[in-house]
C-alpha cells in the first residue's frame, strides 16, 4: 500500500487511540498450510484479537480475512482460545468504523437470513 512506517511515538499514540472496536464477527485465519474459522472480537489500527479453537504458534505469519478485507500479520500472543495479532501495516480508521457498524447489525442480518431460509424451505422452494 506504500504507507510510511509509523514512528514509535505514532505507534504509542495509535495504542492510546480509542478506535479499538469491540466486535463479534466471523473471520478466517489463514496459515501456510491451513485455514481456521475464528471470531473477530477486537480490531484496532495495528492489530486484532480473535477467538479460535486451535491456537496458532506464537510468531506465526498469518492472513486474517474478515468481511471484504484481508490483512497480513503475525501472532503476538495466545492464551486459552484467544489470540492477539499484530498487523504488518496499519489499517485505515474507516475500515474499523465500517466493521463496527457491520458488527452492530450482524445479529440482525443473521436473523433475517435464518428467517428467509426457513420461509424458503417451508414454501418448498429450493
Amino acid at each position: 500500500m506504500g504507507a510510511e512506517i509509523p514512528s514509535s511515538t505514532e505507534k504509542m499514540a495509535c495504542r492510546r487511540w480509542n478506535g479499538r472496536a469491540r466486535l463479534a464477527l466471523p473471520a478466517k485465519l489463514m496459515l501456510p498450510n491451513e485455514e481456521m474459522h475464528c471470531m473477530l472480537e477486537d480490531l484496532s489500527l495495528g492489530g486484532a484479537r480473535i477467538r479460535i479453537e486451535k491456537l496458532p504458534r506464537l510468531g506465526a505469519s498469518v492472513w486474517l480475512r474478515f468481511s471484504d478485507y484481508e490483512i497480513f500479520g503475525s501472532v503476538a500472543w495466545a492464551r486459552g482460545h484467544l489470540c492477539g495479532l499484530t498487523f504488518e501495516e496499519r489499517i485505515p480508521k474507516d475500515i474499523i468504523l465500517h466493521m463496527r457498524a457491520l458488527s452492530d447489525h450482524f445479529s440482525e442480518y443473521e436473523d433475517s437470513q435464518a428467517r428467509f431460509a426457513a420461509e424458503h424451505w417451508a414454501s418448498g422452494k429450493d
